[in-house]
């Protein structure tokens, strides 16, 4: 194809040339689109296009890019009726004809000369195409002979003669003599270009699936496990050690490997209550609120496909099977997309390795026998790291996993393996570790990849098949598992994932066990350094984070040998750092050992000078593997340069593979990538430079270092850096308060912050998965009761606010007994003003529960939430003995989401009646207990000493047989309950009778009751009415939802509202069998001025633009006393959307909740 012509002083040739173009472009679309329209007419072409054969035809065309952007969004406008013929061009309505009007190719072909005496409508259609490669031959030059214009203008003039029977005829003679303007040649020769182009890709994608075709060739088993024997053989000489931290020596994978705990990902709490709430949870702010704890269907989708708790995981295998207790593993699947997160250094990397080499050495499934297990053929583990420095060149999928770096030249996947891997993707196993170190994360999330077709034999950008094989677009039935630091760039990839597991480091035993292993060949060093992590107080907690443990273990060794004085054991990550650095460097200077002491010194921080300026540069770039050109930027000498390569402080690693068949290629990291962050801080610090987007390791590094320098105003720069309109990012500032470590510049720092970090007194932390991080947050606590005591004991008035911590609150996290015991003892100082303690879904089993205790008995707490953990009946002694001691001053305690069963419940109903325990809440909703345990309960509720007034029980497996119990109790003079949360059981309309009997008794105090999701029907809520009509009944809320109600027990309820006995003022009636009927009987007594409702629940209700009239008119009306209404976005009318404005004109303070 020409790229440039000479159109200065057209002459006749070129005119020639440009007005057959004219005659093929605009003569022959209008004949093409004639033909078009007498196949399919304007009028039915919507309904054409929208037939699924002929979209499902299309869109394949669009995938393939035979149609382009511009030409599908004329056959699918954004408005539907708007579709035209009459806007397609000649190319797509060539393209129509041929594929979605049943036209029979000439007996030639669409693509070859009809025989001459062929004048039927398909083959002038083909001729059309065939003048157009005739006029392209003369692309070049763009002219035409008078001769041949005349003969090819002729011949086309019959050909559109014949397709249009003669109706252009006198349009045609026009385009002949009308003068042609030299804008008007170029716009029509640039037509036929695009018309070819078009015409090129039809053909290129032709010859894509005709080598499709030929691929169909797929190996047989034999050939496929053959392979699989060569990629084993080379995954395990590839993983078989590790990269050292000492100079020629390797470390072999299977000796230093320890195991990691790992666990399931975290459960969501079962409902976030709105200020004022009160559910399951049991939290309580201002009072009673308006919420049920009720799960939507939303929310009990989230909770199935949340990954089944925190359980630990006893083995890797576990990983790609479902729990044994759960639906999927009943149904015989196994998880597809699994995450394992976790924070810097804890294991993930070489976790990966480990576990294809246990698939390699087919150590992987040898005990998992009795379960269904995927049985993997081909396992391919690359790197985030690797595919950055592929950018977004396109490969397909093949290509991809060829250039895994553990593969050699004989375990390249050729095609026909790889088709056999296509028709049996599910025996696949892809692993890609660090995800958030992917330079393209942002094509990942978004919708980019949609422009691409789902076919792995297609080439693409990297991020396109990455985020394909992630949205489970592309080899569905394969197993994808990613790894990831926590945090916002895998945050909008959570809900892709089966599974999620958390890889929480070492134990105190598996740290123990890697020193041992560390030092195994050496006894002597190995006792004095186990005596070392034991008799130094929290240094276990400390080095449970594997790459700690090690960079300790390198430390302590380089200590023993060379140094004579005392060691003293860093207490901070940025302690270890810095000193493992320093080593690092001096190993790089050997030849200075015996140099002055300042000299030395000067060697080293030059060193480490131009090493951070590396790291800094690199990680602005998000480049953490680096080559030999990228080291010629530090300013050292060869010598100097292979000392370095030797010093620990790089190793070298495998690139990614050029090609299939190309070696891999030597390239540099920094030994973890820790420790480029670390250097990498050390370079901003020096340069007092706030990194933009600054990584959270790399902040904390900064804090540790601006510490030593008692920079307080860079440190304040930095911290001002993590506070925005959308909040404060109250863990990392407390990690790095931590790192400073100077107490006196933190307390300063503080009473900055106070306001940001102390909301209300709550001082609140989620997602705490390190001891170290309970380390942060209790130094941070510590040093604000530290200001209070200051406050108290100030002889002169403080201009300072008061340092008053209420609550104290973590949620979504991991704490141990070791982590427990250290928040309380923050909270047993006598100058902490904490009273609430909140330990919300923190995977706490039976031996935090001691600590716990304890706490309780120095007379500290009047409130504590231990909702969503594991706390079983072994544990629930220690707490029953707290409450029972004089001491203990609880009033509310929250077990909700716990393992107690009847056999904890006599323990807790033991306290309950002992004089001293001040329990007036108590919340064991969502447990196990059954009947059997309700008379416990019922026993304890008539003692004169237990002082419950509210109680929860919801969520358990209460029925009929266990609900007399209760109300006999509820009936006695000394019981003083005035709530009571029944949600969630298994409580039929014969359960309803012996709750109404009770609500009648003038013993009876109840002013709140759930009965939500059970089983009532409109049976059970006329005998619910009779008794809310009855004088003795003191209900004020009732909860009624997700039961079995139609309109005809709405009627039962409207006209107990009528009685002047009746005190409800807030009534949840969402139940899917209600509807118009039944809304506007309610919305009727709305308006009477005797009307007491304040709070009205219409969620899950099913009404229409009637209903939503009612609603609007009731609430607006002057008696209506209505101030909040809920409502299902989900189930109402649109008009139901404008609601809200239209309420607000009237009512401004109204509050109306649109949710799912």
């Amino acid at each position: 194809m020409a790229t440039s012509r000479n159109w200065s002083g057209s002459t006749k040739e070129h005119s020639n040339f440009a007005r057959l173009c004219r005659l093929l472009i605009d003569g022959g679309t209008l004949v093409v689109k004639d033909v078009f329209d007498s196949i399919h007419p304007p009028k039915s072409l919507q309904g054409i296009l929208h037939n699924p054969s002929v979209h499902n035809t299309l869109k394949h065309l669009r995938n393939k890019r035979v149609l382009n952007t511009h030409q599908w969004n004329k056959l699918y406008p954004s408005i539907k009726s708007s579709v035209t013929s009459s806007s397609f061009d000649i190319t797509l309505l060539i393209v129509l004809l041929r594929n979605i009007c049943s036209l029979t190719p000439p007996a030639t072909g669409w693509d070859k000369p009809p025989v001459a005496a062929d004048t039927s409508r398909e083959a002038d259609l083909a001729r059309i195409k065939l003048y157009r490669n005739e006029l392209y031959g003369h692309i070049t030059s763009t002219s035409i002979s008078d001769g041949d214009y005349e003969k090819y203008w002729n011949e086309i003039e019959a050909l559109l003669s014949r397709l249009s029977a003669s109706r252009y005829q006198e349009d045609i003679k026009r385009l002949k003599v009308e003068t042609m303007e030299p804008e008007d040649e170029k716009h029509f020769v640039k037509a036929i270009e695009e018309w070819e182009k078009m015409e090129q890709t039809i053909i290129s994608k032709l010859e894509e699936i005709k080598n499709m075709l030929k691929s169909t060739f797929i190996a047989d088993d034999s050939r496929c496990k053959d392979y699989t024997k060569k990629l084993k053989s080379s995954i395990n000489n590839q993983t078989d050690f590790q990269p050292g931290l000492k100079k020629n020596k390797r470390i072999r994978t299977d000796d230093i490997f320890t195991n990691v705990t790992i666990r399931r990902g975290q459960k969501p709490l079962k409902k976030q209550l709105p200020k004022g709430g009160i559910g399951k949870t049991g939290i309580v702010d201002e009072g009673e609120g308006e919420d049920d704890g009720k799960d939507d269907e939303g929310d009990k989708k989230a909770q199935n496909s949340s990954a089944y708790g925190h359980s630990v995981l006893k083995k890797c295998s576990e990983l790609f099977t479902f729990p044994v207790d759960s639906d999927d593993q009943v149904h015989k699947t196994c998880p597809k997309s699994i995450l394992v997160t976790g924070q810097a250094g804890i294991g993930k990397t070489l976790f990966c390795q480990k576990l294809v080499r246990d698939w390699a050495n087919d150590r992987l499934f040898e005990d998992e026998e009795m379960r269904t297990h995927p049985d993997f053929q081909f396992v391919f583990l690359l790197t985030f790291r690797q595919l950055s420095l592929l950018g977004q060149e396109k490969f397909s999928l093949l290509e991809l996993l060829n250039r895994s770096s553990l593969l050699n030249e004989q375990s390249n996947m050729d095609d026909a393996v790889f088709e056999n891997l296509l028709q049996n993707p599910e025996k696949l196993l892809l692993i890609i570790d660090g995800y958030d170190e992917y330079l393209h994360d942002g094509e990942v999330t978004g919708d980019s990849e949609m422009k691409y077709p789902n076919n792995p034999r297609e080439k693409m950008p990297v991020s396109v098949v990455v985020a394909k094989l992630l949205k489970g677009k592309m080899l569905q039935n394969s197993v994808v598992m990613i790894t990831s630091r926590p945090g916002n760039k895998i945050h909008d990839l959570r809900g892709n994932f089966d599974v999620q597991v958390e890889v929480t480091g070492f134990s105190s035993r598996q740290v123990l066990e890697f020193v041992e292993k560390y030092f195994k060949d050496n006894e002597s060093m190995k006792k004095t350094v186990l005596n070392h992590f034991h008799q130094h107080e929290g240094v276990l907690e400390f080095v449970h984070v594997p790459v700690i443990c090690l960079l300790m273990c390198y430390f302590l060794e380089w200590h023993l040998i060379h140094s004579e004085t005392p060691v003293q054991l860093p207490v901070t990550r940025t302690d270890l750092y810095h000193e493992v650095t320093k080593v690092f460097i001096r190993k790089h200077h050997l030849h200075l050992k015996y140099a002055k002491k300042e000299q030395a010194e000067r060697a080293v921080e030059e060193t480490l000078r131009e090493l951070a300026k590396l790291a800094a540069k690199l990680l602005e770039k998000r480049k953490y593997i680096f080559d030999e050109e990228d080291l010629s930027q530090l300013k050292f000498d060869k010598k100097e340069m292979d000392s370095l390569k030797t010093s620990g402080v790089l190793y070298c690693c495998p690139g990614t593979r050029k090609s299939p068949f190309a070696e891999v290629s030597h390239e540099y990291a920094f030994i973890h990538l820790t420790v480029q962050e670390y250097l990498a801080a050390y370079c901003f610090v020096e340069k007092r430079q706030i990194p933009k987007n600054g990584r959270d390791v790399v902040l904390q590094f900064m804090s540790g270092l601006i510490g030593m320098k008692r920079d307080e105003e860079l440190m304040a720069e930095l911290l001002s850096s993590m506070i925005s309109e959308e909040g404060i990012e109250a863990l990392l500032i407390a990690n790095c308060l931590y790192e400073y470590k100077d107490t006196d510049g933190v307390k300063r720092f503080i009473i900055y912050l106070f306001d940001f970090s102390c909301n209300a007194g709550l001082f609140s932390f989620d997602n705490i998965t390190d001891a170290n991080s309970v380390n942060s947050v209790t130094f941070v606590l510590d040093v604000i009761t530290s200001l209070h005591k200051e406050q108290l004991q100030c002889s002169q008035p403080c201009d300072t606010q008061p340092f008053n911590v209420e609550t104290f609150s973590i949620s979504n996290s991991l704490l141990t007994a070791m982590g427990v015991r250290r928040i309380t003892r923050s909270l047993t100082n006598v100058w902490c003003t904490v009273t609430s303690l909140y330990l919300l879904e923190c995977d706490l089993k039976d031996d935090c529960v001691g600590a716990i205790a304890d706490l309780l008995v120095s007379g500290k707490l009047f409130d504590l939430n231990l909702n969503s953990n594991h706390i079983t009946d072994e544990g629930v002694p220690s707490i029953s003995k707290s409450l029972k001691s004089e001491n203990c001053k609880l009033t509310r305690l929250n077990l909700c989401e716990n393992e107690i069963t009847d056999k904890g419940v006599p323990s807790i109903c033991e306290s309950l009646t002992n004089e001293n325990c001040k329990l007036a809440f108590l919340n064991l909703g969502d447990n196990g207990i059954t009947d059997k345990g309700v008379p416990n309960i019922s026993e304890s509720l008539i003692n004169k000493n237990c002082k419950l007034t509210i109680l929860f029980l919801c969520g358990n497996e209460i029925t009929d047989k266990g609900v007399p119990s209760i109300c006999e109790s509820l009936i006695n003079e000394d019981c003083k309950l005035t709530f009571l949360n029944l949600h969630d059981n298994q409580i039929t309309d014969e359960g309803v009778i012996s709750i109404c009997k009770s609500l009648t008794n003038e013993n009876c105090k109840l002013t709140s009751l759930y009965l939500s999701a059970n089983k009532i029907t409109d049976k059970g809520v006329h005998s619910i009415c009779k008794s809310l009509t009855n004088r003795n009944c003191k209900l004020t809320t009732l909860y009624l939802g997700e039961n079995k109600i139609t309109d005809k027990g709405v009627h039962s309820i409207t006209e107990s509202l009528r009685s002047e006995n009746c005190k409800l003022t807030s009534l949840h009636l969402d139940n899917y069998g209600i509807t118009d009927d039944g809304i506007i009987s309610i919305c009727e007594w709305l308006t009477n001025e005797n009307c007491k409702l304040t709070s009205l629940n219409f969620m899950r209700c099913e009404f229409t633009d009637k209903g939503i009239t009612n609603i609007y008119q009731s609430v607006i009306h002057e008696n209506c006393k209505l101030s909040e209404l809920w409502l299902s976005i989900n189930r109402i009318p649109a008009s139901g959307f404008s609601l809200e404005g239209l309420i607000k004109e009237k009512k401004p303070h109204f509050n109306l909740h649109l949710a799912f």
